[in-house]
């Protein structure tokens, strides 16, 4: 179950989170651009991991962390967006 879903799971949240941290660069595609290409890595660290680690709960311990990590990002970017809306409003 960890090393399968829930680690694809948080590799979408790691690419959501990166999305909202780089910078979208001279083209305005280097936030979207960057983390499709660091997905497979990402999705590949996180799965050997949590397949060769070998306390479970630490394993986790740090995808969950993780994924709470970038799913917050996304949610804080989504409050300062909405937030821009209503002021614009």
């Amino acid at each position: 179950m960890l090393a399968g879903p829930l680690v694809f799971l948080c590799s979408v949240a790691v690419m959501g989170g990166l999305a909202v941290v780089i910078a979208p660069g001279p083209a305005m595609i280097n936030n979207v651009a960057v983390p499709l290409v660091l997905f497979p890595g990402a999705w590949g660290v996180l799965f050997f991991y949590a397949c060769l680690d070998q306390k479970l709960l630490r394993a986790y311990g740090v995808v969950a962390g993780l994924t709470l990590l970038n799913g917050g990002l996304i949610a804080w970017h989504f409050a300062q967006t909405a937030d821009v809306l209503q002021a614009a409003a």
